[in-house]
């Protein structure tokens, strides 16, 4: 620190610096390095963005109908390859809104991150048609008189056989 003081008052005598301490060193290795330094600190920055890059999108699913239907709706919440990765909390919220939009299309949806990749899992909502049978019926008698013979393939008989029924009577429920 008082090279420059002793130097200006000894104006006959020479100085060499032999070594430094300090802050004076850390000032002479940044000075020396400078460019290491610079290369390096881009280096961590590219590293940096690229690690928080999607660069794929893969969507597991054996209908292309559904997975192009996921595909463009990621696209709407702005899930797409070269953007930035979403935190856990954003995924889960694109997630329901995808579900909540498409709730007759899709049943289920993950949104899992590997690297630099997005893997989206889909499972599609299948609705089965209730069957409306509209075969079974009651059977009524159409005359008054006396049950002979009895023979069902399905239901229940209200009578047996041997039974006198009169007309408009139940004989067999359906």
């Amino acid at each position: 620190d008082d090279y420059k003081k002793i130097k200006k008052y000894l104006i006959s005598i020479k100085f060499d610096i032999y070594a430094e301490t300090g802050i004076n060193k850390f000032k002479l290795i940044i000075k020396k390095n400078y460019l290491f330094l610079i290369a390096i600190f881009i280096g961590l920055l590219v590293f940096g963005l690229c690690n928080n890059l999607i660069v794929d999108i893969e969507i597991v699913h054996e209908d292309k109908e559904i997975r192009e239907l996921v595909s463009n709706a990621l696209k709407e919440k702005n899930i797409k390859v070269l953007s930035f990765k979403k935190n856990y909390q954003q995924l889960n919220t694109i997630k329901q809104e995808i579900l909540d939009e498409y709730p007759d299309r899709l049943d289920w949806l993950e949104i899992e991150t590997h690297g630099m990749k997005y893997i989206v899992k889909v499972e599609e909502r299948i609705i089965t048609k209730q069957k409306d049978n509209q075969n079974y019926c009651d059977i009524y008698a159409k005359e008054s008189g006396l049950i002979t013979n009895i023979k069902i393939e399905n239901g229940v008989s209200m009578v047996n056989v041997g039974d006198y029924v009169n007309e408009g009577d139940r004989l067999i429920t359906g």
